[in-house]
């Protein structure tokens, strides 16, 4: 029988017996003796010298665990030890700062460009290393995509670009040949520095539209010099000299991987698959030991994410040679598999892939390794729980892009699933000073997360909820979004299982009250009852019939949901809906604008009112979301006031006065509120004195997302090792 991870971290003994690169990876534990799909994700395999343990790749990828210092920060160490110690056969490190400020997308990153950084980066090899894991470290340079605004400084571009990429991106300057000389010394500098670190290799990133990526793409590339043009070979000589100036001063046996554009959209003279195999070729001519292959489309961050190019619809520049058949996940297979007939170098797959996907595509010999970064934030323990046949206990990544929107906004990167990111996970699961019966009230998101921690601190844990079913507010969500791109479902399911394994007690259909909480004798209650809905203080709100509720909407959901499960009724809302044809919604934050979508999709006739500005229309969307349902919702025909004042409503419709000072009456069949929900300010009074200690998480406390809930949740217990 396969070994069981009982503890938290979920981690096996180490699989390996040293620190040597040439033999990281070797000793591999045997896997369960049953057959298993996920088998050729632990055949060893070698890039350069450097043997892998296993074939998952946790690709660079920008997590904000940094400071003005240019330093590397305890968190991050934290950060990358995590994922190391959960079995990952490469770890590749977010690439820091080669010549500051410059190649820096923003004012935020740790620093390669000077030796005083290097006791710092040996730290960061050392705290990977030591868990059998090879580490590698990204080198790139932003170019077009240096933000102008931390240092006023014009980003730097293959070709002068006057009309930048994307619109908060300022217009770039053509780099001088002698620029480029100095360029490709900073990256032979860096990557010295990086095996002087202890470093077993450097990735460099010439994809997307980052510099070394525009002299690749005749989209970019205009230049008349022997780096332009037409040919391949001088598109491509920046980076085939940054490769052999790398191995003529770390030795030839130093591993550089690369990634490219296998396919690129968006712009006249994007890059084509024919074109990108043979430069594809040349690179690994040069000397690149593994290359990483992705589509790129021009002005459109969304296809590093392939499932968010189908959401809410379709891109027109979907490229067909992707495979769309899941919904995005591995759809970037079929353009490596196209470079990998072109190399014998080995070549990693991304893109949405999950053990599943990514274990066949090996098997079908279209990739040699799988890249992942979301799930592996959401579970870095994913490898070793696949190495013990523990596949339902990996935490899910449900594609929402909130790791992507902390980076956006420089902040540390948070996930939805896992509240503990840059944390030292050592502390956080170290056991509670004595064991304690803690009630937890509320089976949302922060109530079953509060509840895990509980138990994995070593409480003896009882959660009570009024719903029939886990969940909480969250089944609603998911019979709102469905599962195509955000797969909510996943998490209760994971919970409900991890909360079984630790032997909480559930007693589903219960309404507490404090004395019902008091018989139960806890000596900890955690409230998780979630937030209170709002309405808006409106003249006639209460005699209009046509007036519907969003509390009221939730009762009713809450209801339904107690027989069917999300997918079911969001099937069964395409017949019938308490909600009639004509639509005005009052509220454009996330509610509101989830709903419209929620509507249109059903055939109904929508308006929707925000009170706020542009600025705040669709606030907890992501970045990306909001660019891309905001539009979607204008070409389906969805009218949206900005910055609407309503001033009364009845039978008759909706007095407002819009942002522009017009008085108008909108008719409707229904008036949906969609408000924030508010904080149950009251709750802790209501409650003191039914446990010798009371605490409230999640909405209950300070409404926000799902994300934000499990934070709440998770570190309720970080005081006083409790």
């Amino acid at each position: 029988m396969a070994q069981r991870i009982t503890d938290p971290h979920g981690r096996l003994p180490r699989q390996d017996g040293g620190r040597d690169s040439e033999r990281r990876g070797e000793g591999l534990p045997a896997l369960p003796s049953r057959e298993s799909r996920h088998r050729p994700l632990f055949e060893p395999l070698q890039v350069g010298p450097v043997r892998l343990r296993n074939r998952i790749i946790k690709t660079a990828a920008e997590s904000c665990f940094t400071d003005a210092s240019g330093e590397v920060t305890p968190e991050l160490l934290n950060f990358y030890e995590a994922i190391a110690a959960g079995g990952v056969g490469l770890l590749i490190v977010e690439s820091p700062t080669i010549d500051h400020p410059l190649s820096m997308a923003n004012g935020h990153g740790f620093r390669i460009d000077d030796d005083r950084y290097l006791p710092g980066l040996s730290r960061l090899a050392a705290v990977i290393q030591q868990h059998g894991c090879p580490a590698f470290i990204q080198l790139h340079h932003a170019g077009p995509w240096h933000l102008k605004e931390f240092f006023g400084l014009d980003p730097l571009s293959v070709s002068a670009t006057p009309e930048p990429e994307l619109p908060h991106f300022a217009p770039a300057r053509e780099i001088t040949v002698e620029e480029i000389e100095g360029l490709v010394s900073k990256f032979t500098d860096a990557a010295l520095r990086a095996q002087r670190a202890g470093f077993d290799g450097v990735e460099i990133n010439a994809a997307a539209s980052h510099l070394l990526g525009v002299f690749l793409s005749r989209a970019w590339n205009g230049r008349n010099d022997h780096y332009g043009g037409e040919s391949l070979e001088n598109r491509s000589r920046i980076v085939t000299e940054i490769i052999r100036g790398i191995k003529a001063r770390c030795g030839a046996d130093f591993p550089i991987t690369l990634i490219v554009n296998g396919l690129e959209a968006g712009r006249p003279g994007s890059m084509t698959l024919n074109e990108s195999r043979g430069i594809a070729a040349l690179l690994a001519e040069a000397g690149a030991d593994a290359i990483q292959v992705r589509f790129h489309c021009h002005g459109n961050l969304a296809a590093l994410w392939p499932e968010q190019l189908l959401y809410p619809e379709p891109i027109d520049e979907l490229p067909a040679q992707a495979d769309w058949s899941r919904g995005g996940a591995g759809a970037y297979l079929p353009i490596a598999e196209a470079i990998k007939r072109a190399v014998d170098i080995p070549v990693i797959g991304v893109g949405r892939l999950d053990p599943t996907i990514g274990a066949q595509a090996l098997l079908q010999g279209q990739i040699d390794l799988v890249g992942m970064t979301r799930r592996l934030i959401a579970d870095p323990e994913l490898p070793n729980k696949l190495l013990a046949a523990q596949d339902e206990d990996i935490a899910p990544c449900t594609a929402c892009l909130g790791c992507l929107d902390d980076a956006a906004m420089f902040r540390p990167i948070r996930c939805r699933i896992n509240g503990h990111l840059g944390a030292d996970r050592k502390q956080v699961f170290l056991p509670a000073p004595r064991s304690e019966h803690v009630v937890v009230v509320g089976s949302g998101p922060s109530g079953m997360e509060a509840a895990r921690m509980a138990a994995l601190k070593g409480h003896r844990v009882t959660l009570v909820s009024r719903d029939r079913k886990l969940g909480g507010l969250m089944r609603i969500a998911a019979m709102v979004k469905g599962q195509e791109v955000e797969e909510l479902e996943a998490i209760i399911t994971y919970y409900r299982r991890q909360l079984a394994a630790l032997g909480v007690t559930i007693r589903l259909g219960r309404r507490m009250t404090p004395q019902r909480v008091a018989e139960l004798e806890p000596d900890q209650l955690i409230l998780a009852t979630g937030g209170v809905p709002t309405a808006p203080d409106l003249p006639g709100l209460n005699d209009c019939h046509k007036v519907v509720r969003s509390g009221e909407l939730m009762e009713a959901a809450r209801r339904a949901l107690g027989f069917v499960g999300p997918e079911t009724l969001r099937s069964l809302s395409h017949w019938w809906m308490p909600i009639g044809k004509r639509v005005v919604i009052l509220g454009g934050a996330i509610a509101g604008c989830e709903l419209a979508e929620f509507l249109v999709r059903r055939g109904r006739d929508v308006k929707l009112l925000h009170s706020g500005d542009l600025t705040t229309l669709g606030d907890g969307l992501t970045e990306l979301m909001k660019r891309s349902l905001l539009p979607w919702l204008a070409r389906r025909g969805v009218e949206v006031l900005v910055g609407a004042r309503c001033d009364a409503i009845s039978d008759e419709g909706l007095s407002v006065t819009t942002a522009e000072g017009e008085s108008r009456l909108l008719a409707a069949d229904s008036f949906v509120t969609a408000l924030p929900l508010e904080p149950d300010t009251s709750l802790l009074d209501h409650y003191r004195g039914a446990a010798p200690v009371v605490k409230a998480v999640g909405d209950c406390v300070e409404p926000g997302l799902i994300l934000d809930a499990v934070h709440s949740a998770a570190g309720v217990f970080a005081e006083r090792g409790e």
